[in-house]
């Protein structure tokens, strides 16, 4: 009958320990997005600000530094940009495939990339700037 107790407490532990560890992960991966994406952001503002590229020529350009996560799904959503009648919806399904970011996040990150080439350069880097500013939020949380 102890013996039964122990097993199970031991199991318990690993358990536990296994949960933790996966967790862990999780958010390690999170916030490395997370800092990929405030990368993003910045390099986006310098391309639309100093080299007045066109957003998906812009994205394509630092999506070309990065090494990461993030480099495939802004590789396809780039593409998406260039199409004419191209949806949230579709550019939320790239994004989907991180998986360790939370709804918010993705809408963070989805909404500064639309709201991009609606205005002029003096908005769009104020748009850069609030978005920058959630994702560092989202960082500290």
């Amino acid at each position: 009958m102890l013996i039964i107790r122990l097993l199970a407490v031991v199991m318990l532990v690993v358990i536990c320990a296994f949960v933790g560890v996966y967790k862990s992960k999780k958010f390690e991966t999170r916030e490395h997005i997370l800092r990929e994406a405030i990368y993003l952001f910045k390099g986006l503002e310098n391309e639309i600000r100093f080299s007045l590229n066109a957003l998906p020529n812009a994205i394509e350009i630092v999506r070309q530094r990065m090494n990461t996560y993030l480099k495939d799904v802004l590789g396809n959503i780039s593409l998406l940009l260039v199409k004419s009648n191209v949806g949230n919806s579709e550019l939320l399904n790239e994004l989907d495939r991180l998986d360790s970011l939370t709804s918010y996040d993705k809408q963070i990150i989805l909404t500064g990339i639309t709201s991009l080439g609606t205005s002029d350069v003096d908005g769009e880097q104020g748009i850069i700037n609030m978005t920058i500013s959630s994702l560092e939020n989202e960082l500290c949380d």
